[in-house]
């Protein structure tokens, strides 16, 4: 396809909490109301720092490089 066809894309990837590595597989099954609080807590301090460090670039750039995963 020309390179005029494409469209340009702004990615962005808020990569998961470091405390998430420390979950077993077992806790796809958790559904304790306390723990999906827990989950949803650290999703959203999460999101909250992406904001912080990626504000002024949103609907400007991508903030995600998809050649580090190749």
């Amino acid at each position: 396809m020309p390179p005029e066809r494409y469209r340009t894309l702004r990615l962005h990837m808020i990569g998961p909490e470091p405390a998430m590595a420390r979950l077993g597989y077992s806790s796809k099954l958790n559904t304790e109301r306390d723990f999906l609080r827990r989950l949803r807590d650290l999703g959203r301090a999460r999101a909250d720092s992406f904001l912080r460090a990626h504000r002024v670039e949103l609907g400007r750039r991508g903030t995600l490089d998809l050649r580090s995963f190749v």
